[in-house]
């Protein structure tokens, strides 16, 4: 996950897994305190997609939000999807489960589960950058601060030995494997050919880099 300052608010781009990943997951909490920040502090969450590795950490074991003061953001396409029991309804049975993050998170969060249009500028210094494939509503988030940006590529990468050499090559959860891989192509050409730091939470850590094409 990425904690952003904007100046006036405290804004987090996706939440991590939380312990549904494992006993040795789920340490958002004592990251966010070793950087002297209590849950209760964070302004806003914005989610790349509802997928559970990136959404569980938002709700507490017990179904409530873990940020009580947050508005949480997810592109209305995703919301759409992972919401829709027509959709879930028809979903193999061994991918049901896939739709239960997005319901704990719009049950805890209620008025304050407010879906965005991709393209928006959700806070001064944020904006939604549509990247659908991964989900129906994949979303990367540009963080600006004078001349400096910085895109949080959320699943537009898993395995970096893979893709960085072959960004073509795609892995099995994407919802539409070719919009996936032209996402990647594309977001990746912009941020090696300006220059911008990419933060993406399936790499190494810290996960921030610049890209750079080799032939």
């Amino acid at each position: 996950t990425f904690l952003v300052n904007t100046g006036d608010k405290l804004v987090l781009l996706d939440t991590g897994g939380a312990k549904f990943l494992g006993p040795n997951a789920g340490r958002l909490v004592q990251g966010l305190a070793a950087a002297g920040v209590e849950p209760s502090q964070i302004d806003e969450v914005y989610i790349t997609h509802m997928h559970g590795d990136h959404l569980h950490g938002a709700v507490t074991p017990e179904g409530a939000a873990l940020f009580p003061n947050a508005v949480l953001r997810v592109a209305q396409q995703d919301a759409d999807y992972w919401l829709n029991p027509e959709v879930e309804a028809a979903a193999p049975a061994a991918q049901k489960g896939r739709f239960m993050p997005a319901k704990r998170a719009k049950a805890a969060y209620g008025e304050r589960f407010k879906p965005f249009k991709q393209g928006e500028e959700l806070t001064p210094g944020i904006a939604s950058v549509a990247a659908v494939g991964h989900t129906p509503g994949h979303s990367c988030f540009m963080v600006t601060s004078g001349t400096a940006r910085m895109l949080a590529v959320g699943d537009l990468i898993h395995i970096a030995p893979v893709q960085f050499a072959n960004p073509e090559v795609t892995i099995a959860f994407d919802w539409e494997p070719a919009k996936a891989s032209s996402a990647r192509m594309t977001m990746f050409d912009l941020a090696a050919k300006e220059d911008i730091l990419v933060a993406a939470v399936h790499l190494p850590f810290p996960g921030l880099g610049h890209l750079r094409k080799a032939g």
